[in-house]
């Protein structure tokens, strides 16, 4: 994730590493950094706002426990949340002074599932909860071992979707039909 998140997003990665080096672990931890679109970004055709999250203060062997992680994933979503608000607060008082778009719809990778270990159900609870009511949205990608691709779900209901917006009706057929919920599904 962290290679692919260096490639597409240059900009925001450098801001992402000047922030580490800036603080210290426990400063992080259970907060979020949210990362306008950056220059070198927008030149590659990327105007996406980048979103941090700081779940564990270890990695690999030294990972926090899995409810540790999951305490620090609802931090860390709360604090996104109140950014977003504050930046739409701003915007919306006319005090925005910026030409960048705000914060839409939210993407994400399938969080803690795999090298935090943590079960992708407990995951999905927390960012069901942080975000009821919110009218916020996060489309989940899943990497799918078998076919390559990813697969993307949204708004409270689980969902698959594929890259072609073919694939995509056909699932949302599915889903009407009562599809069941799994990872890669749109969260709300």
């Amino acid at each position: 994730m962290a290679a692919a998140f260096k490639a597409q997003y240059p900009g925001a990665h450098g801001v992402y590493v000047s922030h580490c080096r800036a603080h210290s672990g426990a400063a992080l931890i259970g907060r979020t950094l949210l990362v306008p679109p950056q220059p070198a970004d927008i030149g590659g055709g990327r105007r996406h706002w980048v979103a941090c999250l700081f779940t564990s203060l270890g990695y690999g062997k030294a990972v926090d426990p899995p409810e540790k992680v999951l305490a620090n994933t609802t931090s860390a979503l709360v604090d996104l949340r109140g950014q977003v608000r504050a930046l739409e607060t701003t915007a919306a008082a006319g005090e925005a002074s910026s030409v960048l778009p705000l914060p839409g719809e939210w993407h994400s990778a399938m969080i803690n599932s795999v090298r935090f270990k943590v079960p992708w159900e407990e995951t999905v609870a927390v960012i069901e909860r942080v975000l009821e009511g919110s009218g916020k949205e996060m489309v989940v990608y899943e990497y799918n071992r078998e076919t390559g691709r990813r697969a993307a779900g949204g708004n409270g209901r689980i969902r698959d979707s594929g890259w072609s917006r073919s694939e995509k009706r056909r699932q949302s057929k599915q889903r009407k039909d009562g599809a069941s919920r799994r990872a890669g599904e749109k969260l709300t």
